[in-house]
């Protein structure tokens, strides 16, 4: 490793092990929550932290037991499966922590966050000390990227952001590129790069390419000459050739996604609101973050900044750097009237921050009218796979470290500064007031940390033989915390390592969605959760238990687990009530876990009764108007769709004596043409108030599919098709 280093540093071992002690003790004591319950608790809130616990245990599981990609899992979403190109998964980090998940996962994830934390300072003190020379300044820069608000808030959860390090160090060996043309450096640059995509992850990747870009424009603008050469141009491709070669096994599943729409659908959720909800706030620069306890008596007055997303939206810079900064920039200035040792850090501060606070800029929690680069950004393909605008605040950090080592070191070298250390020591006090990123109180580990305790029921299940999969409730999103549940359910599948029925993907998909939402058992679980009664909500009048046993049946359900503190003591009493009414008494529970064993009543009835379920967006009335007074009952206890809207109904045997009833509108006369398996069956002309349809079917064994559309012949403006709608209910099939 030190051999890496030899142009950078040829000092002392000791001296850098004895830096990175010290980085390594600053973060334990900023994360006392998880240092000292090391093996029970793990950074951050709701799910992330819970799938970056199985991101690191799917890191290793896809690779070593299933010998799979880890870049898609048919362990979550079962059947269907998730691709995880967009998940925020570190290969690197996950395989290089095996050896802690032996012992524990909580082990390794929180060995993962603090040895992140303590790489991130070395490195970025190697960075500094290449440019100033200077050994107090250098570990400023390092201590200013490590232990930022905004890390800080990243690394609750999000395994992509824990690992920061290796941007810096991919810099400063992309310099050594630059500068001293070996061919070493480019092989160094390479290595760099491959930990930067697969300890960091994708988004770090490309914010390093826009880095890399931002610096080769910035050189061919002030020193053309180390960027327009041949050798530049031959280490540059080589290095590029490098980085693809050694990552061709995640690249090309990264390449067959983009060709299968995969970045279509995160491109799809890249709206302009919703990059506007995860950007940064102006005022949050210069304000305290909420992570920081020694401030906790002041951030409460304008917490609405952060409100939005608390994990995404801090950037405190701090005061201390600020100054700094300005010392560099203004002895620049008066020095060489070019900024020529500040400038590149400059642009990238400018360019990145301007970024980061997204399509328009926010102050105060008040959205502006005035645009921010990122307008345009965020319509360029592939790179808007980073939706969150607030997350190049990495890069910003990057550069005001290493602003305020120049600083620092300018400070120093002043006639006017007799005690250099006492100065780097009043600087690094300030710094740790500053950016101080844990709890004071011991009563506020719950807000920031999460307890990995492990029901005892799910090593239990993994110990069955077969191959079967389970389903946990709540297995939908909660409106108040989506991802909650989910994730934690992830983290419970490391336990008993079968295929899980729902789960949390970051950027899921719609069929995913669809594949747990068509589950009735899934949706009364949610409802419940949410205090809308236990019920499920279909134009479809169907026996619901029936077909909850047909998708457990056919999604080789074996266990349906109940995580009960997602309920309240009265919805627990409900939804077990049913539940053991269903599949009898649970065979485990305890406090926080109830488990029935799905596979008597699935054999009593799946497979032998007809069923029928929707497929596709499906409306209810209450959906398109809200709580308008404006819609009447019957518009509200309608299912409105445009067309196409796809029935799909199971037979166990061929028949042909059957009957789709159902009652059918629209707001204005059209034909609602009915198609099953592609082949047109029925017209049915609708009026502007429901009428009673009758629909004869032949039914083949297995699976049937309905389709609706209406004719529409009418046009809005200058040739655009106007939608049009019709609505559906109370529709049974019988003999």
């Amino acid at each position: 490793m030190m051999k890496l280093f030899s142009d950078v540093q040829r000092k002392d071992l000791v001296f850098y092990v004895g830096i990175s002690i010290v980085y390594l003790l600053i973060a334990m004591a900023m994360l006392w929550p998880i240092t000292t319950d090391i093996t029970g608790r793990v950074l951050g809130l709701g799910g992330d932290p819970y799938q970056a616990l199985w991101n690191i245990w799917w890191d290793g599981y896809s690779t070593f037991v299933l010998h799979s990609s880890v870049y898609f899992s048919s362990y979550i979403f079962y059947p269907i499966g998730a691709s995880l190109i967009t998940q925020d998964l570190a290969p690197f980090a996950g395989w290089l922590s095996i050896p802690f998940q032996w012992i524990s996962l909580t082990l390794a994830l929180n060995v993962i966050t603090l040895v992140g934390f303590m790489l991130s300072g070395l490195f970025m003190y190697f960075l500094a000390h290449r440019f100033t020379g200077n050994k107090y300044a250098s570990f400023v820069a390092g201590f200013v990227y490590t232990f930022s608000a905004w890390h800080f808030a990243q690394a609750g959860g999000h395994l992509d952001f824990i690992n920061i390090e290796f941007i810096p160090l991919f810099l400063l060996l992309f310099f050594d590129m630059v500068e001293k043309s070996k061919k070493r450096h480019a092989v160094y640059a390479a290595i760099a790069f491959l930990f930067v995509t697969f300890a960091g992850g994708l988004d770090q990747a490309l914010m390093t390419i826009l880095l890399v870009v931002t610096v080769i424009a910035y050189l061919l603008l002030t020193d053309r000459k180390k960027v327009l050469n041949v050798r530049f141009a031959t280490l540059f491709a080589a290095m590029v050739i490098m980085v693809f070669v050694a990552g061709i096994w995640a690249f090309l599943p990264m390449i067959n996604g983009i060709r299968s729409g995969v970045i279509g659908v995160v491109n799809a959720q890249a709206t302009t609101p919703y990059n506007e909800l995860y950007s940064l706030d102006l005022a949050s620069y210069f304000l305290p973050s909420f992570t920081n306890g020694i401030f906790s008596g002041i951030w409460p007055a304008y917490y609405a900044i952060y409100a939005p997303d608390p994990g995404e939206r801090p950037a405190y810079l701090g005061y201390t750097v600020i100054i700094l900064m300005l010392i560099a920039v203004i002895v620049d200035y008066k020095q060489t009237k070019v900024l020529k040792q500040t400038g590149l850090w400059v642009v990238i501060l400018l360019f990145f921050g301007w970024m980061s606070i997204g399509p328009y800029l926010q102050v105060l929690g008040t959205l502006t009218s005035i645009p921010g680069i990122y307008i345009l950004y965020h319509a360029i393909p592939i790179f808007n796979v980073i939706r969150e605008p607030g997350r190049f605040d990495l890069l910003v950090t990057l550069a005001a470290a290493m602003l305020a080592a120049i600083g620092l070191d300018t400070a120093m070298k002043s006639n006017k500064i007799d005690n250099k250390a006492a100065l780097f020591g009043i600087v690094v006090v300030f710094l740790l007031i500053e950016y101080w990123g844990g709890p004071i109180s011991g009563s506020a580990i719950g807000t920031v940390a999460s307890s990995t305790a492990m029901p005892r029921a799910y090593p239990q299940i993994g110990n069955a033989t077969g191959n079967f999969s389970v389903l946990i409730l709540p297995s939908l999103p909660n409106a108040t915390a989506p991802d909650m549940y989910p994730g934690l359910e992830m983290y419970y599948q490391t336990a008993f390592k079968k295929p899980l029925v729902g789960g949390y993907a970051t950027r899921s998909n719609f069929s995913q969605e669809q594949a747990v939402s068509v589950i009735p058992l899934s949706v009364e679980g949610a409802l419940l959760e949410e205090g809308a009664g236990f019920g499920y909500p279909s134009p479809i009048i169907e026996n619901y238990s029936n077909l909850t046993a047909f998708f457990l049946w056919t999604d080789q359900v074996n266990y349906v687990a109940v995580v009960r503190p997602a309920y309240t003591l009265e919805q627990q009493e409900i939804l077990l009530s049913n539940l053991s009414g269903w599949f009898g008494q649970p065979v485990y529970q305890d406090n926080t876990t109830t488990v029935f064993d799905a596979v008597p009543r699935i054999k009593a009835s799946a497979g032998k009764t007809l069923v029928a379920y929707t497929w596709g967006e499906w409306e209810p009335g209450l959906a398109l108007c809200g709580s308008s007074s404006a819609c009447s009952n019957e518009f509200i206890n309608t299912w409105w769709g445009s067309d196409p809207r796809t029935i799909l109904l199971y037979s166990p045997n061929a028949t042909d004596n059957e009957t789709m009833h159902l009652q059918a509108y629209a707001p204005t006369q059209v034909d609602l043409y009915v198609y099953q398996n592609g082949q047109p069956i029925d017209e049915l002309p609708l009026l502007t108030t429901p009428e009673n349809f009758s629909v004869p079917l032949k039914l083949q064994a297995g699976l049937s599919e309905l389709d609706f559309y209406v004719s529409n012949s009418t046009y809005e403006g200058s040739g655009v098709p106007s939608i049009e709608y019709f609505g559906i209910k109370n529709v049974t099939f019988k003999s």
